[in-house]
């Protein structure tokens, strides 16, 4: 008899009970620490995500699209390279260069040189850049959108899409000069003239105008280079080929430093303020 009555009982208890909700009395997997982080770990906010974004930054390679409002000529190719605290460019007819600084939103050129080809069509314009250029104090960038602003100037750039050139191998690569850096002037050769460099088991060959040179040279360490430029042979030929010979003979022998990007090398005493820019011949 009291078996029987208990089991009523059972049942009418059980069927009081609510049923419980599986998925909030699940207990974390023990076994996964991932998945128990991910559960544990709250949602990013949208202010969060902002800051955990990589900051903009104008390093790179940029193609002016307007200079005050104003496409360049038709067929030219204004450029401005960011590439740590060094900047580059192309004016349309001559390269400049030199140094930046930036600060937040700002930034600071310090003196920048431009080559001296002349580009009779092109001077209007190459002046007018290059002017903008050095006056410039603040940069913005929206993706692949750069703008630089100053007093009365403001340059709008586009990323400049480029595959990476691998750098040309410094030794037995036959490179020819096209610009001496002299302080804060930088000039091209005499037009028609040609120098030559190549460096080789130990010996520095080449062109130095009007004359070759059968010198040395010394590595050490990632980017040390010194040349002794040795026997230069006699050759008579104009004075102006051969102020510049010397110029660049003198040049030779106070390189310290090298730096190699793609087909163009530049060799610099050790102040950094003289040298000498060559392209793979």
């Amino acid at each position: 008899m009291n078996r029987v009555f208990l089991i009523p009982l059972l049942l009418t208890l059980l069927a009081c009970d609510p049923p419980r909700d599986s998925a909030s009395t699940k207990t974390p997997d023990k076994s996964n620490p991932a998945a128990e982080e991910t559960a544990e770990k709250p949602a990013t906010t949208p202010d969060e995500a902002k800051e955990a974004a990589p900051a903009a930054s104008p390093q790179g390679r940029w193609l002016l699209v307007t200079l005050n409002g104003k496409a360049p000529i038709e067929g030219t190719h204004l450029t401005l390279a960011f590439d740590g605290d060094n900047v580059s460019g192309h004016a349309g007819c001559n390269n400049f260069g030199g140094t930046v600084s930036f600060t937040d939103d700002t930034l600071s050129f310090g003196d920048l040189f431009i080559t001296e080809m002349a580009c009779v069509d092109l001077l209007e314009q190459e002046g007018a850049y290059f002017s903008a250029v050095k006056k410039a104090t603040s940069w913005a960038r929206d993706g692949d959108t750069l703008e630089l602003v100053g007093e009365g100037v403001e340059l709008l750039y586009t990323a400049q899409k480029t595959e990476a050139v691998a750098d040309l191998p410094l030794v037995g690569t036959t490179w020819s000069a096209n610009t001496f850096l002299l302080g804060e002037v930088a000039s091209s050769l005499i037009a028609g003239s040609e120098i030559t460099l190549v460096l080789k088991d130990g010996e520095a060959t080449g062109r130095v105008t009007c004359n070759h040179m059968n010198g040395t040279y010394t590595l050490s360490g990632d980017d040390q280079l010194s040349i002794k430029p040795g026997s230069i042979t006699e050759l008579a030929c104009d004075a102006a080929l051969l102020d510049q010979e010397g110029q660049y003979v003198e040049l030779l022998g106070t390189i310290a430093t090298y730096k190699l990007e793609g087909d163009t090398l530049t060799l610099r005493s050790a102040d950094g303020k003289n040298g000498v820019i060559f392209n793979a011949k």
